[in-house]
C-alpha cells in the first residue's frame, strides 16, 4: 500500500477555487447544421479511487529491497512551468514525461508542443496477390437529418438536437496514482443522477435492486437512492473500488437516397477499386437498436443481435440503423451499399443512453469475441468506462469512435474518441476538405467522408426508409467497415497492427503530414490492403503498472519479457502521444545477475526502471525516489541504457517503462534489448 509520504490531495483542496463544470445542451427546435448552445451550469463533485491492492510477493517475484544497491543513472531534468493548465488536474505529477494520466484530455498536449508528427507512410507496397494470400454523437456530436424523396424532390426537415458537455472529472485524472479509499467524494457526486455505478471487490448488490453490467469488473448499476443507503456500510467494509454516477450519453442525428450512385464516398476511400471479401472479422455496432424489419436487414445474412433491439418512434432511434447501413448494408439491389456488405454484423442496443448501458454493451461485445467496435456517440469521462475499453482492446478488439461535430464552437473532442487505443475518425466532404462541423483534435487518427452519406433509417423517420446523413457519426462506420474488411483480408495481423495500418496508410490531404483536422489523412482501403504491415506492439494496453501486474486492471499479470527460463529478449515497439504514450513491461532479474536494458529509438524516448512495489510510473517526490531503480533520459536518437543488478540469492521482477519525453516527438519507434548477464 502507498506510504504516508506519497502525495495526497484532499477533496477540498481540489475543489477550492474551481468554477463549476459546464454542461451544454442544444435548444429544442434549432435546425442548423451546427446549432447554437445554451449553457447550463452543473456542479460536479470530485471522486477519488481506492488504492489498488497488491498481492504479497512470491519467492520468485518478491519486492525489491532498497538496500540491494542498484545504481541510479544520471538524467536531465525536464521540468514544466507549474502554471501550465495541463499539469493542474494531476493528482501525482511527473514533469519530464508526456504520458497522459487516465482521463486527461489528449488535446491538453497542444499547449505543450506543436511538433509535427513524422511521416508514418509504409516503406513499400505489397502486391495485391500477396495480401490476398495471407490466410456519434455526444458531447461534441450532432448532425442534421435531411429527409429526401424516394426518388422524389429533395425536401428538408430538421430534428432537434441535444448534446452533452464532456466534463472530465478531476478525480478521473488520479487513476494512475495511489489515493485514499472512495468515501465521501463518491457519495457527493451521485446525488443529481437517477442511477449509480458501483464497482465492488466482492459481494452482490442484487438485493438492493442492482444489475450486474460487467461481471469481469464487478460493476453494478443501481438506483441512486439505494446506493446512498448502502454505500456507507460498504465503504466502511473496504469492498468498494469505485463509485460513479451513471451519466447519460448522447447520439448523433442524420438522413439518404436509395441509389448507390449517390454514394460518392466509395471512390474517395477506394471502396470502388477493390472487392470486399466474404464474411470474416465481425463488426459490432454499439448504438440504438437495429431495425431488422427494414429491407436492408430483414433478410441480411450474418446479422447477429446481441440482445433485444428496442425501437420507439423517438428522435434518436434511427441512429443505430443508419450507422449499421453505412458499415454493412448488403448488396441486394435496393437502397444503399455498405463498406463491407458481407460482414458479420453484430448489433448491441444502448437505447437507455447511459454509461452503464455502454459498459454492458461492451461487455456483451467482448463475450461474443473480438471484433471492430463502432462507437458513434459521446460520453462523459468515467474511469470505469475507460477500463472497459482497455479490456476490449487487450482481448483483441479494435475500437473506432467519432471525433465529434463541434468544430465551429471549437469544443474539444471528448470520450470515447479522445481516449488512448481508440481509432478516432473525423469527417471530410466531397472535396476531401474538413467538414464544417467536424471537431479538430490532436487525437484524430484519420478521416472519412461524413457529408451527405446515404443510409437506411426506420420508416417512421421517413416513408422512403432512406436519408442523407451528415456527421462524424457516419464517418466512423466507414472506417469501421473498412477496418473489418482489411483485417479479414489480412488475418495474420493482430489488432495493434491493423490499428496502426489504418492510420499510417491514409491518404494525406491538406497540409503535408499529420494535422488536427484529418489526422494522418483520409481512409484509403487500397493502401491498407497493399502496404507493408507494421510490427506488432506487444502487451498493449500497457500504459501503466496496473495494466501489467496481477490484480490490477486484469486478473493475471502480463507475461514478462524476460523470465527464469528466458534471460534475453529483443523486439521492436512504438509510442504515440495520444494513442500509446507509455510502454510498461515486466522484467525478471535473476539471482546474482545483472539485467542490461537498451532502448534504441528513431526519434527520442526515455527509460525508467521501477521496483515491484511501485503502484504507478507517475509517482513523484519521496514515493518516486523510494521506488525508482534506474533512469536514462538522453536527448535525440541516442540509445538509452540502464542496468539492474541483483546481489541477492533470489530473483525478482521489476517494471520497465519506455516513454516519450515531453520535449520530444509526438511518436517514436524503438528497438528494445533486455539481456541477463553475469556481474
Amino acid at each position: 500500500m502507498p506510504g504516508d509520504d506519497e502525495i495526497r490531495v484532499e477533496l477540498g483542496q481540489r475543489l477550492e477555487g474551481e468554477s463549476p463544470l459546464v454542461e451544454a445542451r442544444m435548444r429544442d427546435g434549432e435546425s442548423r447544421l451546427v446549432d447554437r448552445l445554451v449553457v447550463i451550469e452543473e456542479q460536479v463533485e470530485v471522486d477519488r479511487s481506492r488504492p489498488e491492492a497488491r498481492a504479497l510477493a512470491s519467492p520468485s517475484e518478491r519486492a525489491f529491497d532498497g538496500q540491494e544497491g542498484v545504481e541510479q543513472l544520471p538524467r536531465r531534468e525536464r521540468r514544466v512551468d507549474s502554471r501550465s493548465p495541463v499539469q493542474e488536474p494531476r493528482l501525482v505529477e511527473v514533469a519530464h514525461r508526456v504520458g497522459l494520466a487516465e482521463g486527461r484530455h489528449r488535446d491538453d498536449l497542444d499547449s505543450l508542443r506543436r511538433v509535427q508528427r513524422r511521416d508514418r507512410r509504409a516503406e513499400r507496397a505489397l502486391a495485391f496477390a500477396e495480401v490476398c494470400a495471407e490466410a456519434d454523437v455526444g458531447a461534441g456530436h450532432h448532425a442534421t437529418l435531411t429527409v429526401r424523396g424516394y426518388p422524389a424532390t429533395l425536401a428538408r426537415a430538421s430534428i432537434a438536437l441535444s448534446l452533452l458537455a464532456l466534463a472530465l472529472s478531476p478525480s478521473a485524472l488520479a487513476a494512475r496514482a495511489a489515493s485514499p479509499p472512495p468515501a465521501t467524494p463518491g457519495l457527493l457526486s451521485i446525488g443529481a443522477y437517477e442511477r449509480t455505478l458501483v464497482q465492488l471487490e466482492r459481494g452482490s448488490l442484487a438485493g438492493e435492486g442492482g444489475t450486474l453490467v460487467s461481471p469481469a469488473q464487478k460493476i453494478w448499476v443501481l438506483p441512486t437512492r439505494a446506493a446512498q443507503r448502502v454505500l456507507p456500510a460498504l465503504l466502511a467494509r473496504g469492498i468498494v473500488r469505485a463509485v460513479e454516477p451513471d451519466r447519460p450519453i448522447e447520439l448523433l442525428r442524420s438522413s439518404a437516397e436509395p441509389l448507390i450512385g449517390l454514394e460518392y464516398w466509395r471512390a474517395l476511400v477506394g471502396a470502388d477499386v477493390a472487392t470486399a471479401p466474404g464474411p470474416g472479422k465481425p463488426i459490432t455496432v454499439i448504438d440504438t437498436g437495429l431495425d431488422v424489419t427494414h429491407e436492408e436487414f430483414a433478410s441480411r445474412p450474418n446479422t447477429i443481435l446481441l440482445g433485444p433491439q428496442n425501437l420507439s418512434e423517438s428522435d434518436d432511434e434511427f441512429h443505430g440503423t443508419a450507422v449499421s447501413s453505412v458499415a454493412a448494408a448488403p448488396e441486394n439491389g435496393l437502397g444503399v451499399l455498405g463498406v463491407y456488405p458481407q460482414a458479420v454484423l453484430r448489433s448491441v442496443d444502448v437505447s437507455g443512453l447511459s454509461v452503464a448501458n455502454v459498459i454492458a454493451a461492451l461487455t456483451e461485445a467482448m463475450r461474443a469475441g473480438p471484433s471492430v467496435i463502432n462507437m458513434s456517440f459521446g460520453v462523459p469521462y468515467t474511469r470505469l468506462l475507460e477500463d472497459t475499453l482497455l479490456i476490449a482492446f487487450r482481448t483483441g478488439s479494435i475500437l473506432v469512435a467519432a471525433s465529434g461535430n463541434e468544430r465551429q464552437e471549437r469544443t474539444a473532442a471528448g470520450p470515447p474518441g479522445n481516449l488512448a487505443h481508440v481509432l478516432t475518425v473525423a469527417a471530410t466532404d466531397q472535396r476531401n476538405e474538413p467538414a464544417v462541423f467536424s471537431t479538430a483534435s490532436l487525437g484524430v487518427d484519420l478521416a472519412a467522408p461524413g457529408v451527405d452519406i446515404p443510409g437506411a433509417v426506420p420508416r417512421f423517420v421517413t416513408s422512403s426508409g432512406y436519408a442523407a446523413l451528415d456527421g462524424t457519426s457516419f464517418s466512423a462506420p466507414i472506417v469501421t467497415g473498412a477496418t473489418a474488411w482489411v483485417w479479414t483480408a489480412r488475418p495474420t495481423l493482430d489488432n495493434t497492427q491493423i490499428f496502426e495500418l489504418m492510420r499510417s496508410t491514409a491518404t494525406d490531404v491538406g497540409d503535408e503530414g499529420f494535422d488536427r483536422d484529418t489526422g494522418f489523412g483520409v481512409l484509403s482501403i487500397p493502401n491498407a490492403l497493399t502496404s507493408q504491415a507494421p510490427p506488432k506492439d506487444p502487451s498493449e494496453p500497457n500504459d501503466d503498472i496496473r495494466h501489467v501486474r496481477a490484480g490490477g486492471l486484469f486478473r493475471t499479470a502480463v507475461a514478462p519479457i524476460t523470465a527464469p527460463n528466458r534471460p534475453r529478449a529483443t523486439f521492436r515497439a512504438q509510442l504515440d502521444v495520444t494513442e500509446d504514450p507509455e510502454d510498461v513491461y515486466r522484467v525478471f532479474v535473476a539471482a546474482g545477475r545483472i539485467v542490461r536494458i537498451t532502448a534504441t529509438p528513431d526519434t527520442d524516448v526515455d527509460v525508467d526502471v521501477w521496483k515491484s512495489s511501485a503502484s504507478s510510473v507517475f509517482l513523484r517526490g519521496t514515493a518516486r525516489t523510494r521506488n525508482l531503480l534506474a533512469t536514462s533520459g538522453k536527448d535525440g536518437k541516442a540509445a538509452e541504457r540502464v542496468s539492474v543488478p541483483n546481489r541477492t540469492k533470489r530473483g525478482f521482477y521489476v517494471y520497465l517503462d519506455v516513454y516519450l519525453p515531453r520535449s520530444g516527438s509526438l511518436d517514436a519507434r524503438y528497438a528494445l534489448t533486455v539481456a541477463t548477464v553475469r556481474p
